[in-house]
């Protein structure tokens, strides 16, 4: 997988789970898609967006946790997803 941003989250990351929300560092926000379900708590944790060239996938890496989630956008600094 190719790395397409490094930031950090913007609050505590509470874990993965299907639905939760993640703010990220450049104001672009993201809901978790998959029923991935990983307890965690960190504050500031560094993150990345992963994706395979050409499939449409954006995945959701978060330092300290075991496993990487699919995601969809749902804001950017520049408009709302529909």
């Amino acid at each position: 997988m190719e790395t397409i941003w490094t930031g950090r989250l913007v609050g505590a990351f509470c874990g993965y789970g299907r639905g939760r929300v993640y703010k990220l560092s450049d104001d672009s926000v993201w809901v978790q898609e998959d029923a991935t379900d990983e307890p965690g708590y960190l504050e500031g944790a560094e993150a990345r967006l992963l994706t395979r060239r050409g499939s449409g996938i954006i995945h959701l890496l978060v330092e300290g946790a075991m496993a990487r989630v699919r995601v969809g956008l749902v804001e950017t600094r520049v408009r709302k997803a529909v």
